[in-house]
């Protein structure tokens, strides 16, 4: 998809929180030169510690660049919602007078009167092709589907989550063994450039929606602890993929294997077809699984042996 070179005037109300695909998504806004009027923030405004000197509050700057650094340093104005139904909120929104409202992985249903509220359309970035994978966290359970093909989804924001016609979608090709940070920030950089492109189609009124065939829909709702289990059946590259693409979490990866119960903290090497002459090999803090086909090794928290019977 061509980056465009002349960018939009319209104004845009950027909704999303402090993680990386939502600065991935509006730090390529800026660099293409996308008018943002405002970035709404989930949760309390930050604490202010006064001046001792002049007593004016000083804002507290996170340790890490997000959407709220991006906003401080491009002079956008800032809004934290602790209640997205606020009149106040829907009053403040209102005087901007924007053209679109952004969701990036904004983590509130928004509400109809605020989804009206843009002179053109409430739209949603998405991390997946939908109608696949809707829900709260599609790049965890499309790493552990094994997806080598993901993608990103602009669609019109509705009453139902993920659900709204499809306004375009990008489909972009992972790496095995992609880190979950490089995956958002490479999805949030595609998803830049797809609304980007919807603005210029909406400037020459060329806008094509496709309702989404819920017959083909997955809704997947936030990992729990036996999510992260391994099966000795995936293939090498699916289990490697899924441990570097999620190691973030802090979980271990469980996998019964052998007649034993081990614990994976991390992998950190794979081969898609080489085998061993059994099920695992160790090596100090280190193991060597095999998988259907191929290997990995990775760093183990734990390993129980099968118990023998007497």
């Amino acid at each position: 998809m061509a980056t465009i070179q002349t960018p939009s005037t319209s104004k845009v109300l950027f909704f999303g929180t402090l993680g990386v695909y939502s600065y991935a998504v509006l730090s390529n806004l800026l660099k293409r030169g996308v008018r943002i009027a405002s970035v709404i923030i989930p949760g309390a405004e930050p604490y202010q510690m006064p001046d001792t000197v002049t007593n004016i509050p000083i804002i507290k700057q996170p340790a890490f660049t997000t959407i709220e650094t991006l906003a401080i340093e491009n002079h956008i104005p800032l809004h934290y919602v602790l209640d997205i139904a606020d009149n106040q909120l829907l009053d403040a929104l209102k005087e901007y007078q924007a053209d679109f409202i952004l969701l990036a992985c904004f983590p509130y249903k928004v509400p109809e009167k605020i989804r009206l509220l843009p002179k053109k359309e409430c739209v949603n970035i998405h991390p997946s092709l939908l109608p696949a994978y809707r829900g709260p966290h599609p790049i965890f359970w499309q790493l552990k589907a094994g997806e080598k093909r993901m993608g990103v989804s602009l669609h019109r924001a509705t009453d139902e989550l993920d659900a709204g016609d499809i306004i375009l979608q990008a489909e972009v090709q992972i790496t095995a063994g992609m880190r979950g940070r490089a995956i958002e920030a490479k999805l949030g950089e595609y998803g830049a450039i797809v609304f980007t492109e919807v603005l210029r189609l909406y400037q020459v009124n060329n806008i094509t929606l496709k309702a989404q065939n819920n017959s083909l829909a997955s809704y997947m709702s936030v990992p729990k602890h036996q999510d992260f289990t391994l099966s000795p059946q995936w293939t090498a590259r699916q289990a490697f993929s899924f441990i570097r693409g999620t190691d973030e979490w802090g979980r271990s990866y469980h996998i019964e294997i052998g007649g034993s119960t081990v614990m994976i903290k991390t992998a950190m090497a794979y081969s898609p077809s080489a085998s061993l002459t059994k099920s695992y090999e160790l090596k100090d803090n280190y193991i060597t699984v095999q998988f259907s086909p191929g290997l990995i090794t990775a760093y183990i928290d734990s390993i129980t042996p099968k118990t023998e019977t007497k």
